[in-house]
């Protein structure tokens, strides 16, 4: 009788071990920060605006953080498992929600800039 016990218990104890480490996987897979991209959109946004103006060194300032908020956005998207097309995809989101936000409540835009602003520098203590 206690063989049986001890058989089924360590049956328990193998199947539940996979299971355990198959939760663990995917709660480290569940989320990503998105601020890079939210803040690449926002340089993108202002990049684009300078171009229009011919001001060629906020041009070039704005794609220098651009394309480096781009690429740390695209990197925490691709670490929790997604893909270079999903982070295409939240880019263009994020284009799409700061020209709404720049049309509607352009009190808030100064701030978002001030906090993208901000964002970049963390990145570039790191």
């Amino acid at each position: 009788m206690r063989k049986v016990i001890s058989f089924f218990g360590f049956v328990a104890v193998m199947l539940a071990v996979p299971s355990v480490a198959d939760a663990q996987k995917s709660r480290d897979v569940v989320g990503y920060d998105d601020r890079p991209l939210m803040c690449s959109a926002v340089f993108g946004t202002l990049m684009e605006r300078a171009h229009s103006a011919s001001d060629n060194k906020a041009f070039e300032n704005y794609k220098i953080w651009f394309n480096s908020l781009y690429e740390m956005g695209v990197s925490n998207i691709v670490r929790a498992g997604g893909t270079k097309e999903r982070a295409k995809h939240e880019l263009q989101k994020y284009f799409e929600l700061t020209e709404e936000l720049a049309e509607k409540q352009k009190d808030k835009s100064a701030e978002l800039i001030a906090y993208c602003h901000r964002i970049y520098n963390m990145t570039l203590r790191q």
